[in-house]
């Protein structure tokens, strides 16, 4: 009986650097919109209204600056999540018109810290815009989980917001109309 607890233990023990190698892993996302709406219309709703994204967002039950900065790298807002939680999101490149991104600086999700998303936008022959994302995540606590579990998610909030920004700017260019 012995002989099994301590192969069991072994085999605990052989698990942990595969299991810590899932955890501290880079997952990367790709997703893009075609939106009618001119590249201006598009950049206010992801960048310019940075920290009104529960505005936005039926998920963000409240969102906030943090500070005074309010454009370009280094502007920080935190955002209370509906449910319970929060993530604290810090710009960490800003090309006014073109690029936008966004880290995680800290969240009580499974979210790590230094997860990023990158928007880039440009504008087509017709005046109308391509939204890409792209990013990388890793997640905490999950393990050997997170390419099953994290990737989907991960994947759905990034098509999310790219859809919410889809409607949204298409919703002000038509009532501009």
């Amino acid at each position: 009986m012995l002989k099994f607890i301590l192969l069991g233990l072994l085999g605990l023990i052989l698990l942990i650097p595969l299991i810590s190698s899932f955890s501290s892993r880079l997952y990367w996302v790709e997703a893009e919109r075609e939106i009618r709406a001119t590249p201006k219309q598009v950049w206010k709703i992801i960048a310019e209204d940075f920290g009104s994204i529960y505005q936005y967002t039926p998920s963000v039950e409240q969102s906030n600056y943090i500070g005074d900065q309010r454009e370009d790298v280094g502007t920080q807002r935190h955002c209370k999540l509906q449910g319970g939680g929060f993530m604290q999101e810090e710009i960490t490149a800003w090309e006014a018109l073109r690029t936008l991104e966004i880290s995680i600086k800290d969240s009580s999700m499974p979210v790590a810290k230094g997860t990023k998303l990158r928007f880039h936008l440009e504008e087509t022959p017709g005046g109308n815009t391509r939204l890409q994302a792209k990013g990388y995540y890793r997640l905490k606590y999950i393990g050997v989980l997170s390419p099953l579990l994290g990737k989907p998610k991960f994947m759905g909030l990034t098509e999310h917001l790219l859809e919410i920004a889809k409607v949204e700017a298409e919703a002000n260019t038509a009532s501009i109309q």
